[in-house]
């Protein structure tokens, strides 16, 4: 499975890349192979309602976390000058905790709910 990742460089500068999450054949259904990834250990998860039109300055991240948008399309722009389009169902890694940090606008005329999923440890397995 890939996902958008939001990282810090040396410099704290903030970058995107894409990340692969190892996935692994399971029979957790009978008769029917499902793709999982190992699992990852959580602090918490938090779910947020954002009002239509809202930004969000340059910060860094609280925490190691995944961010999930389930019906809300926003903007992240990175230190570096990139923006990418976040659309509903999308899985971003975010891990810049320290630096510049990045932005986060709302696109869209409708509020918007996310889940984020603080991690606890060393980030999941990935690649890139």
């Amino acid at each position: 499975m890939r996902c958008l990742r939001v990282y810090a460089d040396e410099k704290g500068e903030s970058h995107f890349s894409e990340m692969e999450i190892a996935m692994s054949g399971s029979q957790l259904v009978p008769g029917h192979t499902i793709q999982m990834s190992t699992p990852a250990l959580a602090v918490n998860i938090q779910f947020l309602t954002f009002p239509a039109g809202v930004s969000n300055d340059w910060h860094p991240a609280p925490a190691r976390q995944f961010v999930i948008s389930l019906d809300r399309t926003f903007e992240i722009e990175t230190s570096d000058g990139q923006r990418r389009q976040v659309q509903p169902s999308s899985v971003i890694f975010v891990e810049d905790t320290w630096g510049k940090g990045h932005k986060t606008r709302s696109l869209g005329d409708h509020a918007g709910t996310m889940i984020f999923v603080r991690l606890a440890g060393d980030s999941p397995k990935a690649k890139g």
